[in-house]
């Protein structure tokens, strides 16, 4: 498999004999399942733990993210249960602890400018963003495997700064909702999963775990899995899990003071004529029984440039 940049950027890049890295991570110690995505598109995996070997973590540079739900939501469910589920899902793993002081990682999340206009995924490096969430009630673009639950596009430098992430979520299937007296993400109460049905919440916690720049985990239980068959609930962090977060956030982590404004500020309406910059990475959530394949794309912006040097890839 291949894939080239836009004919409109400045430089073309092609990448061949990535079927096994396209979603890239760093490999673990022996003590460890998980893996974080990297900026190496092309280098091997590591057979016994399914890590990408090579490359320099991904990760957000700021301490505060923020994230915004497209404002038609989903035709079975509302904006505000959708926007609470996704809540949830990302307070969950602000959740974890790390070390032996239990200091929360260094990563906030938050809806704060609300919703967007926008239901596509995109970075624009000369004007606004939105960290988009989206639902597909009606087709489902991913396909090739048949079997994908969702997908998150992830946007990053050389360096290893995460710029943009958008989450697209199948809704074309029967998937199970929590249901709630209150919409409050704390007052969620979960009745329980139709054996046919995809927990939707177990989805989008494995969605924002990519959001965040994790790969798959090959730990049977681990949140980060890549595998969730219908009428699985995979909803609580294993150590496995909280080491990944720990690692990509630790306590101690410099950053500079709290914005949770995308790059460029942020914009609620698509861009008409995005660029994207950087290397974008589409891991696809986990269907029934098969191991998700990884999509990967690449490109290069005509103005965008890191702290220290242009992009040029």
């Amino acid at each position: 498999m291949s894939c080239t940049s836009s004919p409109r950027k400045l430089i073309r890049v092609s990448l061949y004999g990535v079927a096994l890295a396209l979603a890239a991570s760093v490999w673990p110690n022996a003590s460890q399942a998980f893996c974080r995505t990297s900026t190496c598109t092309d280098c091997p995996r590591d057979p016994p733990t399914g890590c990408t070997i090579g490359g320099t973590p991904i990760a957000w540079p700021s301490a505060c993210v923020s994230f915004s739900l497209n404002h038609v939501a989903s035709e079975s469910f509302d904006f505000a249960t959708a926007s609470a589920l996704m809540g949830e899902a990302f307070a969950i793993w602000e959740s974890a602890r790390c070390g032996s002081d239990e200091a929360p990682p260094s990563i906030r999340i938050s809806p704060v400018f609300g919703p967007a206009v926008c239901a596509k995924p995109q970075y624009n490096p000369d004007s606004g963003n939105a960290n988009l969430v989206v639902f597909r009630d009606d087709v489902w673009p991913y396909s090739s495997k048949g079997n994908e639950l969702a997908a998150t596009t992830v946007t990053f430098d050389d360096d290893g700064l995460i710029y943009d992430a958008d989450l697209e979520i199948n809704a074309t299937g029967p998937l199970n909702v929590p249901m709630s007296e209150n919409v409050q993400a704390e007052q969620l109460v979960q009745f329980g999963i139709i054996p046919d049905q995809h927990d939707l919440l177990s989805i989008m916690i494995h969605e924002a775990g990519h959001f965040l720049g994790l790969d798959h985990s090959r730990e049977e239980s681990s949140i980060m899995q890549a595998e969730l068959a219908p009428g699985e609930v995979r909803t609580q962090l294993t150590a496995d899990d909280v080491a990944a977060v720990c690692e990509a956030y630790p306590p101690d982590r410099e950053t500079a003071a709290c914005n949770f404004e995308p790059r460029g500020g942020f914009a609620s309406a698509c861009d008409s004529t995005p660029v994207s910059g950087g290397c974008s990475l589409q891991p696809r959530a986990r269907g029934s029984g098969v191991e998700l394949s990884l999509l990967a794309s690449l490109a290069t912006a005509l103005k965008l440039r890191r702290a220290r040097r242009r992009n040029d890839r």
